[in-house]
């Protein structure tokens, strides 16, 4: 790389010089002359360049430079490395952490003492719940005893006709119920006291009375009565088989 800068300059330093020459010498030749001069000189510096630059180039690939021998000893050539041992004191960051042991939770010993004493609790404990429960109940009793007795006393009419209507002899019972056509085939309890096209009510226990019939044909121990829709108390029409026939008192 030296020798290709010193040619590089020393092109430049004789086109300097024929410079320097052709401006002195204007009056010996004509401008176009030393012009073409100059080019064919700068065209031969350039073709010396080149093969100065060939000839480095070939001389720079073919030379291969001399190392000298290494004689080593048949008995210290060694093809398998030997393993290196990490000190006593070396951790490896990327080995996984080994999990705890699971270890399962201790139960407190409990002595026959306490175990004795933690069931005589549990018993008082019952027993004393049975008990709440019973005072509970008995006064709940008592609590609807009061109620049923203030609402007599506050409604005296209404208690009375409560106690008729559950007093009241029963004239006939249910048999069969026509929803359709709103019939009831009746059993006649007491056919002597019952007229053609009398009302009566339908008793069911001691719910008093849900609703009336018209009595229709009676004979001898059956009957048949019409169910009146609008007794039933804006209700929806329901009798059972069963349900008493009672005259309203």
């Amino acid at each position: 790389m030296n020798t290709v800068r010193i040619l590089i300059c020393a092109t430049f330093a004789l086109l300097i010089a024929a410079l320097v020459y052709e401006f002195s010498n204007k009056g010996n030749s004509s401008d176009e002359k030393s012009i073409t001069e100059l080019e064919n000189e700068l065209a031969l510096i350039r073709l010396k360049n080149q093969r100065e630059r060939d000839r480095y180039l070939i001389n720079s690939n073919s030379y291969t430079p001399y190392v000298p021998p290494i004689n080593v000893p048949t008995n210290l050539i060694n093809t398998t490395p030997a393993p290196i041992t990490p000190p006593a004191a070396f951790v490896n960051p990327h080995a996984q952490a080994e999990p705890e042991p699971l270890v399962a939770p201790t139960q407190p010993s409990i002595s026959a003492a306490e175990l004795a004493k933690s069931e005589e609790e549990n018993t008082k404990l019952k027993k004393a719940l049975i008990q709440q429960k019973n005072e509970n109940d008995i006064l709940n009793s008592e609590a609807n005893a009061i109620q049923n007795e203030l609402q007599s006393i506050n409604n005296p009419t209404e208690s009375k006709r409560a106690a008729e209507i559950a007093q009241a002899l029963v004239m006939a019972k249910v048999n069969e119920f026509d929803k359709k056509h709103l019939i009831l085939a009746l059993e006649l309890i007491r056919p002597q006291n019952l007229t053609s096209g009398q009302i009566l009510g339908i008793r069911r226990g001691t719910g008093g009375i849900i609703g009336r019939v018209k009595l229709g044909r009676l004979d001898g121990n059956v009957g048949i009565a019409d169910v009146i829709p609008g007794s039933f108390f804006n209700s929806p029409v329901e009798v059972k088989v069963g349900d008493e026939i009672i005259v309203i008192p």
